[in-house]
Order: C-alpha cells, then sequence, then structure tokens
C-alpha cells in the first residue's frame, strides 16, 4: 500500500516536503505501523510504503493525528516474477 502525502503548501520547498516525510515515519513508527520505504518524487509528490495492507486504517489514524494530509492511497499488487 502507497500512501501519497499532500505537500505542507502549493510552493513548498523540498527540505520541507523531506521534513514532511520524516514527520510521517516518527507517527507511523510510534504506531507500530511496519513501513517499507518512503520518498519524494517530483512536483513536490511524496508516499510512504506500508508493509502491511492491514495497517492502513492505523497508519491514516496516526498521520491523521500528526496532522499530515493524505493525498490518495494506492494498493500495490503482487510482485511480478
Amino acid at each position: 500500500m502507497q500512501i501519497f502525502l499532500q505537500p505542507p503548501s502549493p510552493e513548498a520547498l523540498s527540505f520541507e516536503i523531506d521534513f514532511q516525510i520524516q514527520q510521517a515515519i516518527v507517527a507511523l513508527s510510534g504506531s507500530s505501523v511496519m513501513i517499507g520505504g518512503a520518498g519524494r518524487f517530483s512536483g513536490g509528490l511524496s508516499a510512504i510504503v506500508l508493509q502491511r495492507d492491514t495497517d492502513v486504517s492505523p497508519a491514516l489514524a496516526a498521520l491523521q493525528l500528526a496532522g499530515i494530509r493524505i493525498s490518495h492511497f494506492v494498493t500495490l499488487g503482487p510482485p511480478s516474477g
């Protein structure tokens, strides 16, 4: 599961987005959500990857509690091989 974060502001600089990712990781770690990774993409888009789809509800609650807005989330399919 990928959770895409809404940028802190429309004109957020990369360090502001990096700080938001850091805050999200801290919030999720504190709620026992298993994180598979996180990153920043072009255009101010950033995402957190969850290791387990069952962590979606606690992850969304933890991010909301931390004041981090979600843009959208996407379920990842099984690895192709």
